[in-house]
Order: structure tokens, then C-alpha cells, then sequence
């Protein structure tokens, strides 16, 4: 009980400052992205909700904004795709007309609602130039911090440093591939690697715009793939390497001699050395160093065998054979696990089971309904920052455009592999998006 007065307290505090001070809620906001599990608290008699801070802080936001509103120093701005992400919302109210599992389904709409406000708040309370530059600062502070405690997380665990100290999952201990799996502060590997993909595009548009490259974004590049490696997120590989094919094609004339040996290498010493840290952690827990590198190998190239990927594409397709049953609002938002659970009402020890397939996770939970709405919503923020990209000349919110964008797309490539629809840092790079969107096509009066 103490916890809880004490969270509603902080809340409260956090409210009032906000009132005039919003700018620096969006700060702490995106810096507070990866912190995930560490640091985090359990509410167990709410169905295990784990409160973070980035949660407080968007709360405390809102209430702020909410505020301003009554008092009429702040004025809400909508656009298409909120009214898009809305229907979604209210189709997922639907589906519960589908749902056996009620709790599951509206805790789900609960989750969605929370990343879809995280959204609203971004495309209202980001409104100049000046707070990008600020936000590219603490998009740079944040992950260097995660990183570095991702790497102390590796070190660390190959010397068998207690998981309360290295705030490891027993799963991905160096007792399972030989060598630790980095989750740094996030909830799993795959949650962080999909983070990392948003300062890896960031950060490789801004260095390839400077004249001079920037030793500043190069070491934010060389942390990200390092961390990155050793997440072993096939996703979040796949995603990095899509996102270096966007900018090599779209941003070619940037790539001169000087700044092209300068990012290569760094991305490839970077490689280099989270392999040869891999051995060398195999080495130390006492097995043949090729043990660690063919598990990476495995982990990272085999999509094809494996029980891992066996049960992946059994859940695949269980789900397409779910939506061909229920082809219009599905069986309920969330309801997947429970129906192959066979509708258990107590929550399986490791978490309900999931599609690892968003598209086919939609569809099935909340048919085509459901699936079409949430396409055309990120289609039209897809090709409304395709037309701003083309017709701005401001080369900083050019190469910004052209960063979020590969993420929006890098997104959709891991969304191939995991299934959680309501991730704070995806709808908040969506959010930027929106938000760069407007300052060049001017949708909002004193947006630009």
C-alpha cells in the first residue's frame, strides 16, 4: 500500500510540474523507453501489471495536458490517423463479443489504449525544431546508458555475478547458449533490439548529413550494433540491416569516400568485436569456444529448423487457420493464447502464448476488420512522411523523415517475429513521425 500512495504521489508531483513544463516530460519520457523491467514494479493483484517509469511519467502528461486544455492554454490537435487508431480501438471493443476470455481482452484494450495516448501526446506536445534537437540528445543518453549497462550485463554474467546484480532472465544466462544473452533494462532481448533500431536510424541519417562526421554519432552507432549482436534478435537484425540497405539507396550521394570508411568500419568493428566477445565469454564459462560462436550462428541464421522455429510456424499457422473460422472481428482481442490454451483461466508460468507474427496476430484476434483499419492508419502515416520527405528542403528534418520512416519500416519487418502491438517506443517513433509530417505540410497552424 505504502508503494502504491507513493506512485500516486509521484504522479501527482510529476502532474503539477508538467502543467508548465511539458517539454521536459518529453524529454524524460523518451529517455525513460528502454527502462522496461529495471527499474519496474509488480502489481499482482492486478493481473501482474508491471509499472514503469515511462508510464508515470505519460500519465502524469496527460493529466497535465488534460489540465491546460480546461484552462485553455493548450489546444488538441486530431488527425486522420488518431481517428484510424480510434476505429481500431472500437473494433477491439467488438471483438470482445468473440472473446471466452473477457479479463484477457480487456486488459489488451487497456495496454492498446495506453500506446495509442503515448501517441496523442507526442503529435500535440511536439511542436518545434528545437525539441528534436533536444529529443536526438536524449535518444543519444539513453541508449549509451542502456548500452553500457548491456555490455556490464555480458561481462558480468560470463563471470557468474549473481542475477540480482546483472538483472539477467535466468533464460538468458550464459547456462543456456554458452554465452549471456543481453536483455539490458528491457523486458526481453528482442524489446531492446527493437529500440536499438530507432537511435541506429537516427544516428546513422545524422552522420551521414554532417560535412564532418560526428565522433558523437559514431559511438552511438558502434554501441548499438555491439548490443545489438548480443541481444541475438533475429528481428532486430534483419530490421538494422533493412534500415542500412534504406539509407544506402535513398541517401547515396552522402555516402562519399570519408564518411562511407568511417560508418562501415565502425559497424563492422563493432561485429567483429561482439563475436570475438562472444568466444572469448564461451572461453571463460569453461566450453569450446565454438560451442558459443555455431549457438550465435544458429540463434541469428536458422530460420528454417529448430524447435524454436517449428513452434513459431505452428503458431502461424494456427493463427491464419483462426482467422479463416472468425475472418471478421476474429476471437477477441488477446484471446489467442487462452484458445490454445484451451481457455484456461489462470495465466500459463511463462506468459500467454503468442502468434511471434503481428499481422497474423490481428487477424486472428481481431479479424479483417481490425487488420484493415490499423494497415490504413500506418499506411497513410507511411505515405503522408513519403510526400513531406520530397517536399522539404530543411536537410535536418529531411534526414529525420527519411530515419523515422526506415523505422517505421524496420518495425514491420521484426513485427514479422514477435506479436505485441501495444510497445511504448514503436508508437512513440510513429508519433515523431507524425510530428515531422506536420511541421513540413503544415496540418497544424504554428506547427512549422
Amino acid at each position: 500500500m505504502i508503494i502504491i500512495l507513493s506512485l500516486i504521489a509521484a504522479t501527482l508531483a510529476l502532474t503539477y510540474y508538467f502543467l508548465e513544463n511539458y517539454k521536459i516530460g518529453i524529454f524524460l519520457l523518451i529517455f525513460f523507453l528502454p527502462f522496461e523491467r529495471i527499474p519496474s514494479y509488480d502489481l499482482p493483484f492486478l493481473g501482474g501489471i508491471t509499472i514503469r517509469i515511462s508510464q508515470i511519467i505519460a500519465v502524469s502528461l496527460f493529466l497535465a495536458f488534460l489540465v491546460n486544455i480546461i484552462k485553455k492554454k493548450q489546444k488538441m490537435f486530431f488527425d486522420k490517423s488518431l481517428i484510424l487508431l480510434l476505429l481500431y480501438l472500437a473494433v477491439v471493443l467488438l471483438s470482445f463479443t468473440q472473446a471466452l476470455n473477457i479479463k484477457r481482452s480487456l486488459m489488451v484494450f487497456v495496454f492498446t489504449s495506453f500506446v495509442f495516448l503515448v501517441y496523442f501526446l507526442v503529435i500535440n506536445l511536439v511542436k518545434e525544431k528545437e525539441q528534436l534537437r533536444k529529443i536526438e540528445k536524449v535518444f543519444f543518453w539513453s541508449t549509451v546508458t542502456v548500452c553500457l549497462f548491456g555490455i556490464y550485463q555480458f561481462v558480468a554474467d560470463s563471470f557468474n555475478v549473481p542475477l540480482w546484480l546483472t538483472g539477467l532472465k535466468p533464460i538468458y544466462t550464459n547456462t543456456v547458449f554458452g554465452f549471456p544473452r543481453i536483455q539490458s533494462t528491457a523486458l526481453e532481448p528482442l524489446y531492446f533490439a527493437s529500440f536499438l533500431i530507432i537511435p541506429f536510424s537516427i544516428f546513422l541519417g545524422l552522420a551521414l548529413r554532417k560535412k564532418e562526421i560526428s565522433k558523437r554519432y559514431l559511438l552511438a552507432i558502434f554501441l548499438i550494433i555491439f548490443d545489438l549482436v548480443l541481444t541475438v534478435s533475429r528481428g532486430g537484425f534483419a530490421s538494422s540491416i533493412a534500415i542500412f540497405i534504406i539509407f544506402l539507396i535513398t541517401a547515396f550521394r552522402e555516402w562519399n569516400t570519408k564518411k562511407g570508411i568511417y560508418i562501415i568500419s565502425t559497424i563492422i568493428l563493432a561485429i567483429f568485436l561482439a563475436v570475438f566477445s562472444i568466444g572469448i565469454s564461451t572461453f571463460i564459462t569453461n566450453r569450446d569456444v565454438s560451442v558459443g560462436v555455431e549457438n550465435l550462428s544458429q540463434q541469428s541464421l536458422n530460420v528454417s529448423q529448430g524447435e524454436s522455429v517449428e513452434g513459431r510456424t505452428k503458431a502461424r499457422n494456427l493463427a491464419f487457420e483462426i482467422f479463416l473460422k472468425h475472418p471478421i472481428l476474429g476471437i477477441g482481442a488477446g484471446n489467442f493464447g487462452p484458445y490454445i490454451s484451451n481457455y484456461s483461466s489462470s495465466v500459463p508460468e511463462g506468459g500467454w502464448p503468442i502468434v511471434n507474427n503481428e499481422p497474423l496476430e490481428v487477424l486472428a484476434e481481431t479479424g479483417v476488420l481490425g487488420f484493415l483499419i490499423l494497415i490504413f492508419a500506418l499506411g497513410y502515416i507511411f505515405i503522408k512522411g513519403i510526400i513531406a520527405f520530397l517536399k522539404t528542403n530543411d536537410s535536418y528534418i529531411r534526414v529525420l523523415l527519411l530515419s523515422f520512416l526506415a523505422v517505421l519500416i524496420g518495425f514491420a519487418i521484426q513485427y514479422q517475429t514477435f506479436s505485441t502491438l501495444y510497445v511504448t517506443h514503436i508508437w512513440i517513433a510513429v508519433g515523431l513521425l507524425v510530428v515531422l509530417e506536420n511541421m513540413v505540410l503544415g496540418k497544424e497552424k504554428g506547427n512549422v
